[in-house]
């Protein structure tokens, strides 16, 4: 009984993903962003490439995972017509929890860095 259910959603998952690598292709076919024929070819590209590296995914939270994530890229490519992967934001590094702001000029000061004072920025 364990083995038949886990067939069953292998086969679903492998639905899923030929139909997503489906869907990506057909956008590549009438791709219309900004790098034209370049952007339609690295689509492709980057498709099978995925797709191949990930052929062999057996946990199914892995494989929801990846389907996501393949989701969220072509709607991205659909919505804003962005054929590679968007960045993600990383906070700037350094700082910690204290925040060195400079003081404000004073209102008569008579160079661009009154506000420093006579010592300057380090103490």
């Amino acid at each position: 009984l364990r083995s038949r259910s886990r067939g069953m959603a292998t086969s679903a998952s492998r639905a899923a993903a030929l139909s997503l690598m489906r869907r990506m292709l057909r956008v590549s076919r009438g791709w219309r962003g900004e790098g034209g024929a370049d952007e339609a070819r690295y689509i492709v590209q980057e498709t099978s490439r995925v797709f191949r590296e990930r052929k062999n995914l057996r946990d199914a939270e892995v494989i929801a995972g990846a389907l996501e994530e393949g989701e969220g890229r072509l709607q991205t490519a659909l919505h804003y017509g962005i054929a590679y992967p968007l960045m993600t934001h990383t906070p700037l590094a350094g700082g910690g929890d204290v925040k060195n702001v400079l003081p404000p000029a004073e209102a008569g000061g008579s160079s661009w860095a009154s506000h420093v004072g006579e010592k300057g920025v380090s103490d």
